[in-house]
């Protein structure tokens, strides 16, 4: 209860708002597609003002940054889906955003993925990708990744920790994975086998930073 009063009156007096300004010089001079992990970020997480940025957002209860996260990732994702499809084929694809535990969606009052997602989608996200919506759950509390100090010890964390409610959702579709950070890729790669097992088409990754 606590925390979703947190929550409650950050939407009605928001803090100190993320520098846009700044953000926007930063994606100017950002590549945003990782050939090597063939990952499609738009930040650079390594940057301090995008990295405090998402931690605010995610574990200080920022909801506002929700909104500008969702308006950089519309604004840059476009060309990107379209092109997709015409140079892969990748045609008709579904959005699936990476799902927290329960317990933690419960501490933290929200899935920081789905707002910025929802926002993507107000802004006219819905008009080309259909966001299937909490059919991948997370069955696992894990501990936090960033408190994991190698990559072993965070595959180790998300093993089996997923599940998909309804198979027959994902079965032959392209999929578009959504996640707001990408560091070792234990959790992305957890949930493509998890869907490469259950019949996903072919799946692509998109992560606000990198």
């Amino acid at each position: 209860m606590k925390n979703y009063l947190k929550i409650y009156f950050e939407a009605l007096f928001p803090k100190e708002k993320v520098d846009k300004e700044k953000v926007y010089k930063i994606l100017k001079s950002r590549n945003f597609f990782d050939r090597k992990n063939d990952i499609f970020s738009i930040l650079p997480y390594s940057n301090k003002l995008i990295s405090k940025s998402i931690k605010d957002f995610k574990f200080r209860n920022k909801i506002s940054n929700a909104d500008f996260f969702g308006e950089i990732l519309f604004e840059n994702t476009l060309d990107y889906i379209e092109n997709l499809k015409i140079k892969e084929n990748f045609n008709n694809p579904i959005l699936i955003t990476v799902p927290i535990s329960f317990w933690r969606k419960i501490k933290r009052g929200y899935n920081q993925n789905d707002l910025i997602i929802s926002k993507f989608m107000k802004l006219g996200g819905n008009n080309f990708i259909f966001w299937e919506k909490n059919n991948l759950i997370k069955i696992k509390h894990t501990k936090p990744q960033s408190l994991m100090s190698n990559k072993t010890e965070r595959l180790k964390n998300q093993k089996n920790a997923f599940k998909l409610k309804n198979i027959e959702k994902i079965k032959g579709k392209n999929i578009i994975l959504f996640d707001d950070i990408y560091t070792t890729g234990a959790t992305i790669n957890e949930i493509k086998k998890l869907l490469y097992k259950k019949g996903a088409k072919d799946i692509k990754i998109i992560v606000l930073a990198h």
